[in-house]
């Protein structure tokens, strides 16, 4: 029996439950409560995109993480491995002079750990020297070793630009020089325009899963189609979107993401998931729903 939410017409609260019986999601909790309450304030045609976005959305959950990275891992080429010293792996964070991570609590420092612990079912994994940042990395430093930045995802690969240059311009300053050949990064998902953006830089990238902006990449859309659906997403940030600011509309550097990761939205996925007015954040940002102003402290993929 279908109990009745006061919220929401009765045939979209249908819609809803079998959208999640279908993709096997709890008719129970946040999720399912926060969707019916900001469904339930839309509009027809706002309701069918929020709706078809969520049927679209990518969840990679903490028990299957790893899988996902270690084959991002294993698509390394073996050259870079088989000639290396030893791999210096380090999570991916931008360092200040000093050597040091400039952000606390990154979902690189959790990538860090995990891998760590799953270091036995790597191949070269004799070859591994895990490093907490440059500082540590430069007093272990030696010819041909290489260098393994790790994350769960690249959005625009900004992240990945400012970690590579912050790092190479320390150990430069302690007489280390390092070619970009002799360094890596290695993800379990990537944005296409974030890999493209590092294949232009020169940064190599190695990740299990690529993907498209969920509109303006769309294969299902025309032309006539992603420019409405965009302007249509455009106003429903203003409408039920807390305060999202044009650098986060549409996600960070309009990425266009439908992503979460481990329980977290990384800001390149639609703001409207995880920064609604009154908390009605289907798949958030930080773990319990929980708000942070400070967007200073949050980096940006």
């Amino acid at each position: 029996m279908l109990k009745r939410k006061k919220n929401i017409g009765l045939n979209e609260q249908r819609r809803i439950n079998e959208l999640f019986l279908k993709h096997d999601w709890t008719l129970k909790g946040d999720r399912y409560e926060n969707f019916c309450s900001l469904g339930g304030k839309m509009k027809a045609d706002e309701f069918e995109l929020l709706f078809e976005l969520v049927d679209r959305f990518h969840l990679l959950d903490i028990c299957n993480f790893m899988d996902e990275f270690l084959m991002g891992y294993y698509s390394c080429n073996d050259a870079i491995l088989q000639n290396a010293h030893s791999v210096i792996i380090t999570p991916m964070k931008e360092v200040d002079i000093h050597g040091h991570h400039k952000l606390r609590d990154k979902s690189g420092d959790v990538v860090f750990s995990m891998f760590q612990e799953k270091r036995t079912l790597c191949e070269y994994e004799e070859k591994f020297v895990f490093c907490n940042d440059a500082a540590d990395a430069k007093n272990v430093f030696q010819d041909n070793d290489v260098i393994c930045f790790v994350d769960d995802f690249i959005g625009t690969g900004k992240t990945y630009d400012d970690t590579y240059k912050s790092f190479v311009s320390y150990l430069k300053n302690q007489n280390i020089v390092i070619d970009n050949r002799n360094v890596f990064a290695v993800t379990a998902w990537t944005m296409h325009h974030g890999y493209d953006y590092c294949k232009e830089k020169k940064l190599r990238l190695f990740c299990s899963r690529i993907f498209d902006k969920a509109i303006s990449e769309s294969s299902n859309y025309t032309a006539l189609e992603i420019n409405y659906k965009k302007g249509l997403m455009v106003q429903m940030e203003k409408s039920y979107g807390n305060r999202i600011t044009s650098t986060y509309s549409l996600g960070y550097m309009q990425s266009e993401a439908l992503i979460s990761i481990m329980g977290k939205s990384p800001n390149n996925t639609f703001p409207i998931f995880w920064k609604a007015k009154h908390n009605f954040n289907i798949f958030p940002r930080f773990k319990n729903n929980e708000n942070r102003n400070k967007t200073s402290a949050v980096s940006n993929s």
